[in-house]
């Protein structure tokens, strides 16, 4: 902490300013795309459970497929912009959520429309993650916990209907982001004594 190195920005020369003391090192670690893979077992998406089992990279065959063009050619501008509809669709946001995200983030100049047919498309590519939140979403209209594969970590969601989109929130966060953090935790427990 003071800065929290999580949270430091990826430019080697400012890294270089951190020095590890003697005996010990800094580890950089990759999630590679650590959220998608919960989800992906959950949902049962053939076609995001090939992607992992075969160690592509989820953001670039999605950018491809998106917009018709091979793995090689995806720019990394646009497997950022793939990042964007891949997590925004992922944890439920809508067409004009999503237009304004791509004009923020990326200066795209794009509409609700646009963006509501970006949805379509990815939702067309991966049809068991689409099936798997609209459980979601059935399920938030009365579930009042939700919890991690991993550990069965629970979280208490309030009751009542003007807590709905709250509770369809957690239920698809919880299951992968919190269980992301439990396999984490667990990680750097196994690596501390190395």
């Amino acid at each position: 902490k003071n800065p929290p190195l999580q949270l430091l920005s990826g430019n080697p020369d400012l890294r270089r300013c951190f020095i590890p003391a003697e005996g010990h090192a800094f580890v950089l670690c990759d999630y590679a795309q650590a959220d998608l893979r919960p989800i992906a077992f959950l949902s049962k998406d053939e076609a995001m459970l090939h992607i992992f089992r075969t160690n592509q990279d989820f953001h670039t065959i999605t950018a491809s497929r998106l917009l018709g063009i091979t793995p090689e050619q995806v720019t990394s501008e646009q497997r950022k912009v793939s990042k964007v509809i891949v997590f925004g669709v992922t944890y439920g946001m809508g067409g004009e959520t999503l237009a304004k995200a791509a004009r923020f983030q990326f200066d795209l100049p794009w509409n609700t429309t646009e963006a509501n047919k970006f949805i379509g498309s990815f939702y067309a590519l991966h049809p068991g993650l689409r099936k798997w939140r609209e459980s979601i979403r059935t399920l938030a209209k009365t579930t009042t916990e939700a919890r991690t594969t991993l550990y069965r970590r629970r979280r208490l969601l309030p009751e009542g209907p003007e807590h709905e989109y709250y509770r369809f929130a957690r239920l698809l966060n919880m299951p992968a982001q919190g269980t992301v953090a439990d396999a984490l935790k667990e990680v750097m427990i196994h690596i501390s004594p190395k």
